[in-house]
């Protein structure tokens, strides 16, 4: 009940305020705004745009509602300032004056969403829902993915291990980027592709909370890899005997569960459609500057010694414009 005052006050204040006028639907207006269960796309980021910041990006479907909400913690130990900001279609000239309404609407929106029963529950069960794996120890080349046998023969540098044929994984081959349409690795695109050749499906992300992740790392649902980590495990041991049989040595690529998130630095998630959209302005005239002017002035007739007049030029000056009464635009 609480949710439905505070969702439902707040968005009829936005429809009343910034509806479309449709003059060929009749002088109806169009609303953009929900006021009972509707489907709404959700993504949150964080430590974005600075270290420690959120942002919660919420949009309508199929009404064009877009906002996002703005989180930064404060020097004052568990205090955190939280910005609206709505994308409207339109904004009347009367809407300065009763606005104070949607302000406040907004902010018992807000209160309520970030305090409201369960919310606690949420944020634990959201710290725990991802495993990060991490891939290491592989300074010989790519590992490898199990290859059927009725593709070993179409398929260079096979290497067979023979403790997996019981299995169905006797034959292995180096793992290439271009087996999945990439042109780099990427540990969610290799362990997709590993468990697809197991026969499960499991959706990997190189991404957590809208930052990317380096690329020997990657994030699962804990509850998908719970499902399918002893079968691939079991899988992986043979990948390790068929790495060091290929290449020598005793290192073989190993896997770690719940590693610290690395991110890269050089480049982030960016949204598909930007939230707002600029306001087009009239070009600008060049600016005119006068410097040195040179006004062009009858010559009297007594000077004049030719069949032509001649025009002489004269330096502009404040007695020029006041003798002359000369109006220069």
């Amino acid at each position: 009940m609480i949710m439905n005052n505070a969702f439902s006050r707040f968005f009829k204040l936005c429809n009343v305020f910034f509806s479309l006028h449709h003059k060929e639907e009749g002088d109806s207006l169009t609303f953009h705004f929900p006021t009972k269960k509707e489907l709404m796309y959700q993504a949150v980021r964080h430590n974005y745009p600075e270290m420690g910041d959120s942002i919660l990006v919420a949009r309508g479907h199929p009404q064009p509602f877009c906002g996002f909400a703005h989180g930064r913690r404060q020097k004052e130990p568990g205090l955190v300032s939280i910005s609206l900001t709505l994308a409207v279609p339109t904004v009347a000239d009367w809407v300065s004056v009763p606005i104070q309404s949607v302000i406040t609407s907004a902010r018992a929106l807000m209160l309520w969403h970030i305090n409201h029963p369960g919310m606690e529950e949420m944020r634990r069960l959201d710290q725990q829902f991802y495993v990060v794996l991490t891939i290491h120890s592989w300074p010989r080349g790519r590992p490898f993915v199990p290859v059927s046998e009725q593709s070993a023969e179409d398929v260079e540098e096979v290497t067979t291990i023979d403790a997996g044929r019981r299995h169905g994984l006797a034959y292995w081959c180096r793992y290439q980027p271009r087996m999945v349409g990439s042109s780099s690795f990427l540990l969610s695109d290799y362990l997709m592709l590993f468990l697809e050749r197991l026969g499960e499906h499991v959706d990997m992300h190189q991404s957590l909370d809208g930052q990317e992740l380096q690329h020997y790392q990657c994030a699962v649902p804990d509850h998908e890899w719970q499902r399918v980590k002893d079968r691939f495990y079991n899988a992986y041991m043979l990948q390790k005997s068929a790495y060091r049989r290929a290449n020598g040595g005793q290192t073989a690529p190993g896997m770690s569960e719940h590693a610290e998130p690395r991110f890269r630095t050089d480049r982030g998630l960016r949204m598909q459609q930007p939230l707002y959209r600029a306001v087009p302005t009239p070009p600008r005239a060049p600016a005119l500057v006068i410097h040195n002017t040179f006004l062009e002035l009858e010559e009297p007739e007594e000077l004049g010694t030719g069949a032509f007049t001649r025009t002489l030029s004269r330096s502009a000056s404040p007695r020029t414009f006041h003798n002359n009464l000369i109006l220069v635009t």
